[in-house]
């Protein structure tokens, strides 16, 4: 039997405070609140009561469904047709699709392309815009999967830059299980580009 995982972040009950089942899918304390945190984001000014339907995250969260259970072959072919869809289109829409896509890529130099594109949406989205709530949690994560991946590619000093914009960034992650999970990458990281200092 599989161990239980949240089906948006991958995080397992070890990471988390709370991990509640649904039909065929887990989520997580930490997804919770960022979901809410979208979905406060697209409510109507005039009813903040109403919730808007958006089907384009509804079909990102069933994509990652996809990269989550195992078929990440399936999940990239469809991220990869979803783009075409959302690359000059909503912000908050362009960095979801590139930051899994990013972690979908076999190829380093193709990881940090997609980290990059990710990191670009996220810039555009100011403190007034409709994106703003749902954007600053993820800002943490965006930086320092880039630091990560331009590790990978040996380019030590700009990824210690781009850490240090993931500290930074860990001010408006959430006390949660997504937050812990983040924070202890952007540790993991740190680690690793120390370590690869010590060798020179």
């Amino acid at each position: 039997m599989t161990a239980p995982a949240c089906s948006f972040c991958g995080a397992g009950p070890a990471e988390v405070a709370h991990l509640v089942s649904g039909p065929g899918v887990w989520i997580c304390d930490g997804c919770v609140r960022a979901s809410y945190e979208i979905i406060e984001s697209l409510a109507h000014e005039e009813n903040p009561a109403v919730p808007v339907a958006d089907p384009v995250l509804a079909t990102i969260a069933q994509v990652q469904q996809l990269a989550l259970s195992g078929e990440r072959e399936q999940a990239k072919a469809a991220y990869e047709q979803l783009w075409p869809r959302v690359e000059h289109g909503r912000p908050l829409h362009r960095l979801s699709v590139a930051h899994y896509l990013a972690d979908l890529q076999d190829d380093p130099a193709a990881e940090l392309r997609w980290d990059e594109r990710a990191l670009a949406a996220a810039a555009e989205v100011g403190p007034h815009h409709e994106d703003a709530a749902a954007v600053a949690p993820l800002r943490a994560s965006l930086h320092v999967n880039t630091a990560a991946a331009l590790a990978k590619a040996g380019r030590g000093d700009e990824a210690r830059h781009r850490l240090a914009a993931a500290r930074l960034a860990e001010a408006d992650l959430p006390d949660d299980g997504y937050g812990r999970l983040v924070r202890g990458r952007i540790d993991s990281v740190a680690a690793e580009l120390d370590g690869q200092q010590s060798l020179l």
